[in-house]
This record gives structure tokens, C-alpha cells and sequence, in this order.
């Protein structure tokens, strides 16, 4: 039996710790039931600095492991939030972590969901 590679075991360790770290959001693939699954959720504050005055607004990270969630999120995939009842969000800005095993997307508020 062939001794599995460095990868294989980073893909296998990094889908146990998903499988059981992180937070529970509900993810529905666009023409599928939603689902809940677990994933890194990073809330932030992010200041734009506009001419009369800065506004703050919330700047919102989330890494999905592969192995949760295998096809790239799309715009019109929906995202909801436990610390953030009540919205509706949609994937943006999606691209691969450093290892290249997760999904790192922010999110955009669907204001006429």
C-alpha cells in the first residue's frame, strides 16, 4: 500500500478540523436546498473615508473548506448568518486560501430577498 502524500493528509487533516470547528451558517447553492454547514466566519468593521466623513461598514470573511463546500460560490448562491439574523447575503470577491484547500469569499447584503 502506497503511503498517502503531505496534501492528502493536509486535505484529510483540514476537512476533520472543519467538520467540527468553526461556525454553523445555512448555504443554498443556487437551484438547491440549503443546507447548514460549518465554516470560518470572520466579522469585522472596515472604515470608508468619504469626503464630509468617515462610514464604517461591516467587512465580512468566510472560508469554506473544500471538502464542505467543492464547486466555486457563486453570486447567486445565498449565505445566512447566525450572528446576523434576519439578512440574506450573497458571495463576492471569491478566491482560494494560501494552501489552495478552502474557499475565502466575502459577502454582499441581498437588500430584496
Amino acid at each position: 500500500m502506497a503511503r498517502p502524500t503531505l496534501d492528502e493528509i493536509e486535505d484529510r487533516m483540514n476537512a476533520a478540523v472543519s467538520s467540527v470547528l468553526g461556525s454553523l451558517i445555512q448555504y443554498t447553492v443556487f437551484g438547491e436546498a440549503q443546507r447548514t454547514i460549518r465554516a470560518h466566519v470572520t466579522y469585522a468593521d472596515q472604515q470608508i473615508e468619504m469626503t464630509a466623513a468617515n462610514v464604517v461598514t461591516q467587512d465580512i470573511s468566510i472560508e469554506v473548506d473544500f471538502a464542505i463546500l467543492p464547486d466555486k460560490p457563486r453570486a447567486k448562491d445565498i449565505v445566512g448568518l447566525p450572528n446576523i439574523a434576519g439578512k440574506l447575503w450573497q458571495p463576492v470577491n471569491v478566491t482560494r486560501n494560501r494552501s489552495g484547500s478552502a474557499w475565502v469569499f466575502g459577502v454582499k447584503e441581498i437588500r430584496d430577498a
